[in-house]
């Protein structure tokens, strides 16, 4: 199991190696007294360089156990030391343990930076969760924050939506071996190879100590079925133990779930079995409750005129016409006058043995409805009662029709039956919805199927299928959806199934799902969707594609899956849309695919976070959508070159594939969208030119990524250059793109700390330049930018702390110009802009050293709060028409009394404060007192 360390190379940390290291630790996590996982939480020292693949051993103490040990395979940053980048902001999270089950969403909680307002102020993240299934499976950063350092290393604090969970910048070490008696965790100490400061705890798996058995119930002749409810279907079960005919005891037979509380037991089955069945005969168990909404009913079809007789096994009996419903009600009564045992620990029933036999001249059973409404009392309704079918053996060799399964929400579906049997052979063409939301159903003993040609829903939502004999598809065109929800069902066997041609869904969300035993042949032409959501599925037999069209979302989540196979090339599909997303253990595909007919790409191998190497793409020319084709592939260095001249959008198409060092020339003419292209491509330092001339949407592109000379590209159609650089720490200039399209570029620049300077950009057309070089910490001068258009400056250039040379600017429209200088400690002047406008002035200046503010017209202002850092020593503002600070500066008598002087003439209700300046002795406070202004200081 050993392989090479992973280094998460995400920009929050940088990872720097050394041989021979020592001294890590661990804690481990608990499932039912073996050891499950481990988490690391600091990859301490000194350990191999990362081409190495090693085994790191560990001594176990305490927790009263023995004999366990592990491998180290997948690790976030094993053996490093943990140096802070120049900029310190959360861009991903590692989802360690999902935790679970949620119903909703729950709430993200991180933890706070520290506090450094001399280099930028703190910033705590913000993010959203995304579940899957009822686990964490992803979040989504939406503010990165800022000032964390090793110091403050970030935690996430997740509540809400079910079971609390904790996330942190940490993975799971998986367990080699078990061991056993751990009544605690034990302490883990990393003895090989030997390094310092590593830091390992446990995240304990909440599992099913024991289960008692307060009833034992009675009658049972083989154990009942033991469910355990309140888990992800996949995580645990359990068997139950005779004692003569009752239940003496139930032990958990594999898995350990999650669990926010004790979860619910429920033991069916168990009857006895039902006795052989001749041609044209059926026999039953139904369930029979001390009330009187027992119901059930059915309608048989028969050849040679004849009806049909029922035996309801409570001295009763009914003929009927063929196609007649037959119903029962049974009552209290009926239940008192069964001799039968009562079934079920947990579900008390007497169950009665029905017998169905042909009547008159009928010479055999023709279609067969378990499901028809049964006859209620006049005025009954149908809320509130169920149909009774326990179990069902039947056999008839005429049979061309069977209903057993009804749509979602009906309650004629036969949600109680356990298991199904059909003895010998019949000619049923069609088994569309034949056990549809037969949610309990456990086992399907045999099922003669040669005759059937369509499959569609046979068993979806068959939630606790466990078992099914091998099926007949000799003749099945349409598999669509077959299996679709059987959550439980581990094991398939189709039999010549080379006939069928639609794939759509089979095995969706088949979560248990492990082999697959089926021939899929040159006569499927769709594979959509058809292994999505199969988590425990390895691998499959291989799939003839020569004439498949659709491969969209067929393996997406199968986070279990490690390699598939084609027969034939694939140039007949149209789609790969997510058809690999999430596939998270995905190591190998086919050399190569050839695209000749496929439009899309979408997120095709997204979120294949080990995979190393791309396909070899052929005849792609009909490509238009490969956004995120690429996204979240961790581990892909490079990717081959393929003809992308009709692709519209390539959003997202390399998005956090961090260890991506290079890319071909690809030609992007026709595309518009290049939003998030490289973002956070950590490793990604250059690229070759790009056509771009068609691009519109580049918002995000090289976010967080590792570029330091981007070059220039047509950008002359592009509207949306939003966070186009932000956190670029290597970013070092950018030539002089044409913006003269451009109406948002918000956070364009912002946090690129090694930024010195930026030619001239015509931004007349943007209305919103917020943060656009917030934190630019070493941008000396910003040449002349036309803002004609622009109507918020928000912090556009705060903590810019090396800024000294400001070009002027057209601000005749902005309103907002909160913080827009504040921290620049290197800016000693600025320009005389037009505020005419200007509403908000609030921070504008704050902290930073400028030692005069020219002529600026406030005369609208509602807000200004702090003018100056500590170095104003004049203020030539005007009009200023809300309270504001100027308190602790060098402003002198003359200074103050200008001020004083230029403050709006109603000034009822608001305040100067002068506080701190050494002028303040000698000025006349009374020139702004007598236009209704308090000074104080």
């Amino acid at each position: 199991m050993s392989s090479p360390p992973y280094i998460d190379t995400t920009p929050l940390f940088t990872a720097s190696l050394t041989g021979g290291g020592t001294g890590s630790l661990a804690t481990a996590s608990l499932s039912n007294g073996s050891l499950a996982n481990m988490i690391v939480y600091n990859g301490g020292t000194g350990y191999p360089p990362i081409a190495s693949q090693y085994l790191i051993t560990m001594s176990f103490s305490n927790g009263g156990g023995q004999d366990a040990a592990a491998y180290v395979s997948s690790i976030s940053a094993p053996g490093v030391i943990l140096t802070v980048t120049p900029f310190y902001s959360i861009q991903d999270v590692i989802i360690a343990d999902g935790g679970g089950p949620y119903s909703t969403a729950p709430t993200l909680t991180f933890s706070t930076p520290l506090d450094n307002p001399t280099w930028r102020p703190r910033v705590t993240a913000t993010g959203t969760a995304t579940i899957t299934n009822g686990r964490v499976t992803g979040v989504t950063i939406t503010t990165s924050g800022s000032n964390y350092t090793l110091a403050s290393f970030p935690t996430i604090t997740v509540t809400g939506g079910g079971l609390a969970a904790t996330g942190t910048h940490a993975v799971l070490v998986p367990v080699l071996r078990n061991g056993r008696g751990y009544t605690s965790n034990p302490t883990l100490t990393i003895t090989s190879p030997t390094g310092t400061g590593a830091v390992i705890s446990s995240s304990l798996i909440a599992g099913i100590g024991s289960i008692g058995v307060t009833a034992g119930g009675g009658g049972y002749t083989t154990p009942p079925t033991v469910r355990i409810q309140g888990a992800a279907p996949q995580d645990t079960s359990a068997a139950a133990a005779l004692s003569g005919n009752t239940v003496s005891t139930i032990s958990v037979t594999s898995g350990s779930s999650r669990f926010s509380t004790a979860p619910s037991i429920n033991i069916s089955g168990g009857l006895p079995p039902l006795p052989a069945v001749s041609n044209n005969q059926i026999v039953a168990w139904c369930s029979v409750y001390d009330n009187n909404s027992n119901f059930v009913g059915l309608q048989i079809s028969t050849n040679g005129g004849g009806g049909y007789t029922v035996n309801w096994g409570d001295g009763t009996s009914n003929n009927y016409n063929s196609a007649a419903t037959g119903s029962k009600q049974y009552t209290t009564a009926s239940f008192a006058a069964l001799t039968s045992s009562i079934y079920s620990v947990t579900d008390l029933y007497k169950p009665a043995l029905i017998t169905v036999t042909l009547s008159g001249s009928a010479t055999s059973f023709s279609t067969v409805n378990f499901t028809t409404r049964p006859t209620l009392p006049t005025g009954s309704l149908t809320n509130g009662i169920s149909n009774g079918w326990k179990s069902i053996k039947m056999a008839g060799d005429q049979v061309s029709g069977l209903t057993l399964g009804q749509s979602a929400g009906s309650w004629l579906s036969l949600k109680q039956l356990e298991t199904f049997e059909y003895s010998g052979s019949n000619k049923i063409t069609t088994f569309s919805s034949t056990f549809l939301n037969c949610t309990s159903l456990v086992e399907v003993v045999s099922l003669y199927t040669t005759s059937g040609s369509s499959f569609t829903n046979t068993f979806q939502y068959c939630y606790s299928l466990q078992k099914l004999p091998p099926l007949d598809f000799t003749n099945v065109i349409n598999a669509s959806t077959t299996f679709s929800n059987c959550f439980n069902l581990k094991t398939i066997t189709l039999l010549n199934s080379q006939t069928v041609q639609s794939w759509v869904n089979t095995f969706q969300q088949c979560y248990t799902l492990q082999s697959i035993n089926a021939t899929f042949s040159s006569n499927a032409n769709n594979y959509g969707g058809t292994f999505n959501s199969c988590y425990s599925l390895k691998t499959h037999p291989p799939l003839n594609v020569s004439n498949n069209t659709n491969f969209g979302g067929t393996w997406q989540n199968c986070y279990s899956l490690k390699q598939v196979k084609f027969i034939g090339t694939t140039s007949k599909v149209t789609s790969f849309f997510a058809a690999f997303n999430n596939c998270t253990q995905l190591e190998s595909l086919p050399s190569t695919m050839d695209l000749s007919a496929c439009t899309s790409m979408f997120a095709t191998f997204s979120g294949c976070v080990i995979l190393k190497t791309s396909p070899i793409f052929t005849n792609t020319r009909n490509l238009t959508s490969i956004s995120q084709m690429f996204s979240t592939c961790r581990r892909l260095i490079d990717i081959p070159w393929f003809d992308t001249i009709n692709v519209t959008d390539a959003s997202s198409l390399f998005n956090a594939c961090t260890s991506l060092t290079s890319i071909p020339k690809l030609n992007f003419a026709r595309n518009t969208n290049f939003s998030s292209m490289f973002n956070s491509c950590v490793n990604l330092v250059s690229i070759p030119p790009l056509e771009t001339s068609n691009g519109t949407n580049f918002s995000v592109m090289f976010s967080n990524s590792g570029i330091k000379e981007p070059p220039f590209f047509n950008t002359s159609k592009a509207t949306n250059i939003s966070q186009m650089f932000q956190s670029c720490v290597n970013l070092l200039k950018v030539p002089a793109y044409d913006f003269t399209s451009a109406t948002f570029a918000l956070s364009m620049f912002s946090g690129c700390p090694s930024l010195t300077t930026i030619p001239f950009f015509d931004l007349s057309k943007c209305t919103n330049l917020d943060t656009m070089f917030q934190s630019c910490t070493s941008l000396k001068s910003v040449p002349y930018l036309n803002l004609s258009s622009t109507t918020s400056v928000n912090s556009m250039f705060s903590n810019c702390t090396s800024l000294t040379d400001v070009g002027g600017f057209d601000t005749s429209r902005v309103t907002t110009f909160t913080s827009f200088f504040a921290n620049c400690t290197s800016l000693k002047s600025i320009p005389l802009i037009d505020t005419s406008r200007g509403t908000t002035f609030t921070s504008m200046f704050s902290s930073a050293l400028i030692y005069e503010i020219p002529a600026l017209n406030m005369t609208s202002s509602i807000s200004i709060a702090a003018l100056g850092g500590g170095n104003l020593t004049r203020m030539r503002a005007t009009g200023m028409n809300a309270s504001f600070d100027v308190s602790n500066n060098s402003l002198d008598s003359t200074a103050l009394n200008e001020i004083y002087t230029n403050a709006s003439a109603t000034g009822a209700g608001k305040t100067i404060t002068v506080t701190g300046n050494w002028g303040a002795a000698n000025d006349t406070p009374s020139i702004a007192t007598a236009k209704g202004w308090a000074v104080t200081g």
